[in-house]
């Protein structure tokens, strides 16, 4: 019989945040730890605390940047020249501060 013990007195130490936490989950083996009660536990306390900071500054600036695309890519680039009404280059623009935002949150 084999004892698994995971230290969580790292949390309470040193402003440690979530992602602390799935650092430390992925550097150890992924034996039976990572099905553990107490990690499913503290991954749902985590999530349920971040889910909508997720879901607001993730999740719909993404599906605004998915939109624009498809709107710069069919009308703009895809479209003629009658097609065009002079908004193309504002467009182009705000899709590119659109990846800038989602870089930004992606590498902070």
């Amino acid at each position: 019989m084999k004892v698994k013990f995971l230290d969580i007195g790292w949390l309470y130490a040193d402003n440690k945040v979530f992602a602390d936490f799935v650092d430390i989950l992925h550097s150890i083996d992924k034996g039976d730890i990572n099905m553990t009660t107490t990690v499913k536990a503290m991954l749902d306390v985590f999530w349920d605390d971040h889910k909508w900071q997720v879901f607001r500054w993730i999740f719909i600036p993404y599906i605004f940047y998915l939109c624009l695309t498809l709107y710069y890519m069919v009308n703009v680039i895809y479209g003629t020249d009658d097609d065009r009404n002079g908004w193309e280059t504002y467009i182009g623009i705000l899709n590119l501060l659109s990846v800038a935002y989602l870089l930004y949150n992606e590498y902070l």
